[in-house]
């Protein structure tokens, strides 16, 4: 990945020997920024590495310092934050799969509240308390047919959504009590290269390794599709900014169907795509119809913008799984090597 992050920035001051802790540093998200980090700073990553067990070593390698342990057990996260009493903390840390969620509501309150509490608790006993950077999500908004900025009503609509939202409120409260500094990302739907829960892309992604006929249910919802790359740089531009208790959507500005999702996969492969619609899945219980981020707050504050286009981050995943035919994944290659060229 390479981000050119911002030149006019009000740093925080975070050097080299000084650690960035990462909670769910073994997740997508957070395996992504903890390699990013890594070469320039001491990262510590706190996961139970139950959503990739492979990502462990990987990190490693990296030369991060990684701690197998889970942020329902205030034990393991106070000792591991007090050993190495980083700088900042990103606690990316959640059960997030929406389904998961709903079959586990218990864990998922556990997990996303609980371990915000224990944080919480962990932080406000320390002298020189850390800077916190929160991953929460769009989800805590209510149902909108249009763009929606931080200051539009909060109001969601499964036990993910409202598990972040009492995160966030927990958060404001430890900084009114304890004096905590914060900022808090909501992110909209990550998608990229080797994301290994079954969100809508990984799941159309497997289908089209078997066939080019797809079972699914509602395609009709529209969502703001964001590569991971893109998150990875909003929040490197946390650290480069000071203001705390701020709130910043992270997407890309643009709602996209999953029908128009799939054509689009139909144009870079060069295949034709079917959708075969599964009735018993059509409508998802508590599904949002419309979910698009208003990004301007992010844009004028971090100097932050998306670069990586849908099409772009399709293709990259597409190439990689060998799903684009040989004809097309040549021309794409001479494109962008003549694009590199100008």
């Amino acid at each position: 990945m390479d981000f050119s992050l911002p030149n006019n920035a009000n740093p925080l001051p975070i050097g080299s020997t000084d650690t960035i802790f990462i909670t769910g540093g073994g997740g997508f998200v957070g395996s992504n920024l903890a390699r990013f980090l890594a070469p320039k700073h001491r990262v510590v990553v706190f996961d139970n590495f139950s959503e990739n067990p492979a990502m462990a070593p990987i990190l490693r390698a990296h030369g991060i310092t990684v701690i197998r342990g889970d942020v329902r057990k205030k034990r393991q996260l106070e000792g591991a934050i007090r050993k190495y009493k980083p700088r900042v903390i990103y606690h990316l840390a959640a059960v997030h799969f929406l389904p998961q969620c709903d079959k586990a509501p218990a864990k998922t309150w556990a997990t996303n509240v609980g371990g915000m509490q224990n944080l919480l608790d962990t932080v406000a006993k320390m002298p020189q308390k850390p800077y916190l950077i929160f991953s929460s999500s769009m989800a805590v908004y209510a149902d909108l047919p249009h763009a929606i900025r931080e200051t539009h009503p909060t109001k969601p609509l499964d036990i993910y959504g409202k598990s972040k939202l009492a995160s966030e409120k927990l958060l404001r409260n430890a900084h009114r009590t304890s004096g905590i500094n914060y900022t808090i990302f909501r992110f909209s739907n990550i998608y990229g290269l080797h994301s290994t829960v079954p969100h809508i892309i990984p799941r159309i992604v497997a289908q089209l390794r078997n066939d080019t006929v797809l079972r699914l249910g509602n395609t009709a919802p529209k969502r703001d599709f964001i590569h991971v790359s893109d998150i990875v740089s909003g929040l490197v531009a946390a650290l480069q900014h000071q203001k705390p208790h701020a709130v910043y959507n992270l997407g890309t500005g643009i709602a996209t169907s999953i029908r128009k999702l799939v054509a689009l996969m139909g144009e870079i492969t060069g295949q034709e795509i079917v959708i075969s619609t599964v009735p018993a899945n059509t409508v998802r219980r508590n599904d949002r119809m419309n979910l698009q981020t208003n990004i301007r707050a992010a844009r004028r504050d971090l100097n932050w913008q998306p670069k990586i286009t849908l099409t772009e981050g399709l293709r990259e995943i597409l190439i990689t799984e060998n799903l684009v035919s040989r004809r097309k994944s040549l021309w794409y290659s001479i494109t962008q090597l003549v694009s590199t060229k100008r």
